[in-house]
């Protein structure tokens, strides 16, 4: 009898640190993933950029994780060559589990030059995530002279 009892609390005591442990690796981060993985996954635009005109741009944002997202905030800029800012746009979008969804966005008219295009995801960190090294993209363009 004692052999028996000795044998239930032995897989009672097993129970116990089995849970114990999943609790505690929950709330230390540890051994679990993230439900979050945002991501840029590539931007589009015009094929010329004509001086003194509105143009759009679309970039593509994904949610790579296992659970669904609201109010995911995004950025996007216009630079110029010495890195200063020309424009700026921010917004929500709501993100599916495992989707992606395409958004335009809009700059003012630009002169003639080189300019940097930018958008981030996620941008004020208010999700963790399994991967944030893929939050943001960036590609240079040229608006041409006498176009």
């Amino acid at each position: 009898m004692a052999a028996k009892l000795n044998s239930n609390l032995a897989v009672v005591l097993i129970a116990v640190a089995i849970v114990a442990g999943s609790f505690v690796t929950s709330q230390t981060g540890f051994a679990t993933a993230s439900p979050f993985d945002f991501a840029v996954a590539g931007v589009d635009m015009p094929a010329l950029i004509t001086a003194n005109t509105e143009s759009t741009f679309t970039a593509t944002l994904e949610n790579l994780g296992k659970t669904s997202a609201t109010a995911v905030i995004y950025s996007y800029e216009v630079l110029n060559p010495s890195g200063n800012r020309l424009y700026y746009g921010e917004d929500r979008v709501d993100l599916l589990a495992n989707s992606r969804v395409t958004i335009p966005m809009k700059t003012d008219e630009l002169g003639n030059g080189v300019f940097t295009f930018r958008i981030n995801i996620d941008t004020v960190n208010n999700f963790a995530e399994s991967d944030e090294t893929n939050n943001g993209y960036e590609l240079q363009f040229t608006v041409p002279y006498g176009v």
